[in-house]
């Protein structure tokens, strides 16, 4: 599986934002609203412009996969943000590889906490208990978002 990593700036930006889009607009294929490809391509080109990253994964023959990663607090807090994988090559651990590299690169960057909005009953949110997220309880704000879970990653480390 190869995952590429789109920062802003990145070589060939734009055409691996579109990628990323097209998968995002399969998002309505699964029941969640409708969404055009314009629409996705500014969305994703503001998460790179508010220093979050794009990881993209590849089977070789196609994008399978991709997660978003998005800054909240500046050097101190991260999101994993929308996340995505094609119906074929979902439960093959697609997620697991896009998100322990998000994880993996937080750290190196120096943040402390991760957190995430994941639905109660979302195979997300399980996902993400696996990798030490926390239920958040209310415990961390940031402004007035409340995130479903939290992980700390300094104790991580």
């Amino acid at each position: 599986m190869n995952v590429i990593e789109i920062r802003a700036g990145s070589v060939d930006t734009n055409s691996l934002v579109l990628r990323v889009a097209n998968l995002a607009v399969k998002l309505g294929d699964d029941g969640y609203n409708a969404s055009t490809l314009e629409y996705e391509q500014a969305f994703v080109f503001s998460v790179l412009e508010s220093k979050g990253v794009v990881y993209l994964a590849n089977n070789g023959k196609y994008d399978v996969g991709f997660v978003l990663l998005e800054e909240m607090v500046r050097g101190r807090v991260v999101q994993l943000g929308l996340a995505y994988t094609v119906p074929e090559m979902r439960r093959k651990g697609i997620f697991e590889i896009l998100t322990r590299r998000a994880i993996e690169d937080a750290k190196v960057h120096g943040f402390g906490k991760m957190v995430a909005h994941v639905a109660a009953d979302g195979k997300s949110r399980k996902g993400l208990l696996k990798f030490g997220f926390e239920e958040n309880k209310g415990k961390l704000t940031i402004g007035n978002e409340v995130p479903d879970l939290v992980l700390d990653l300094e104790k991580s480390r």
